[in-house]
């Protein structure tokens, strides 16, 4: 129903029309499946902190085909301004080569006009849709901002890497969205990691773990008799010693500690050595599928 979940995803309906409506709004939500988006933003009021990976993996037109749906979907066509146009491939080849990062695109959102608030009637948001359409011409095109580059850092020595703080910190701040401070996930939507990243590391899953945080994965898997089909992003750009933590910090938490035989922390030169191999998120499923988990 495009309504998203409230404090963890926000909704497209009756919000993402009035997003596309302002000036470099389409340039933004184009901008936002291309480079997926980390950072804080509300909407009607309601505060999100989750990640929305990137899906530049997919076409220009099936990206262009996917937003003028949701543009269009659950009464959101009733809020798009007469001279509004679809959105084209071009558009979308335009905004691959801008390159925007994470922090651009906020940047744009915070400039926009939104409402904070659901209005109590459709009629108000055709009237404040209506107030926001920009003119037709394209806005000017944005200089490419570059995307962050990972940190490098000389990993600490096996006796000082104190990894139980850092982990918890890490954890906070990138995966606790999707998989929840108790490490169950969302059923049917993000898997739960209590429980099962000790099944992945017994599994001979050391490496994949590794992997799957720098690499990210997309494809099916199976946890607890669930089915999940979503996207992990990619976190290439933490560094090694927050790799190794929150990895370390999933495996022990919840109960896991309890789960595990003969565990030996990952380290950061661990992580260090997975770099560089430019992976696909599908490749990444395929390491899972290999340990024979699903």
């Amino acid at each position: 129903d495009g309504q998203g979940i409230p404090g963890a995803f926000p909704p497209l309906a009756g919000h993402l029309p009035l997003v596309a409506q302002n000036e470099s709004g389409r340039e933004y939500v184009i901008g936002v499946l291309l480079s997926g988006l980390r950072g804080e933003i509300t909407v009607f009021g309601t505060t999100y902190r989750g990640i929305m990976p990137s899906y530049a993996q997919f076409k220009d037109q099936e990206i262009a085909d996917v937003l003028n749906y949701a543009l269009n979907a659950w009464g959101n066509n009733e809020l798009l301004a007469g001279g509004f146009t679809a959105i084209s491939a071009g558009e979308v080849a335009a905004a691959r080569q801008r390159n925007l990062s994470h922090d651009a695109l906020l940047a744009l959102r915070a400039g926009f006009v939104l409402p904070d608030a659901p209005p109590s009637a459709r009629e108000q948001l055709r009237v404040l849709a209506a107030e926001l359409a920009p003119p037709v011409a394209t806005a000017a095109p944005q200089p490419v901002v570059e995307a962050p580059q990972p940190v490098v850092e000389a990993p600490p020595p096996a006796e000082e890497f104190d990894w139980q703080a850092l982990g918890g910190r890490v954890y906070a701040a990138n995966c606790l969205a999707c998989h929840q401070a108790n490490g169950q996930g969302i059923p049917g939507a993000f898997p739960p990691l209590a429980g099962h990243t000790p099944e992945l590391y017994h599994a001979g899953g050391r490496e994949f773990l590794i992997k799957s945080v720098l690499y990210g994965l997309m494809g099916p898997i199976i946890v607890a008799g669930i089915s999940y089909n979503g996207v992990m992003p990619a976190f290439p750009q933490l560094s090694d010693a927050d790799i190794a933590a929150v990895l370390n910090y999933t495996l022990t938490e919840w109960g896991n500690d309890a789960l595990l035989v003969d565990f030996s922390p990952l380290m950061p030169e661990e992580v260090a050595a997975e770099r560089g191999q430019n992976l696909t998120m599908q490749q990444v499923h395929e390491l899972r599928q290999a340990l024979g988990l699903d």
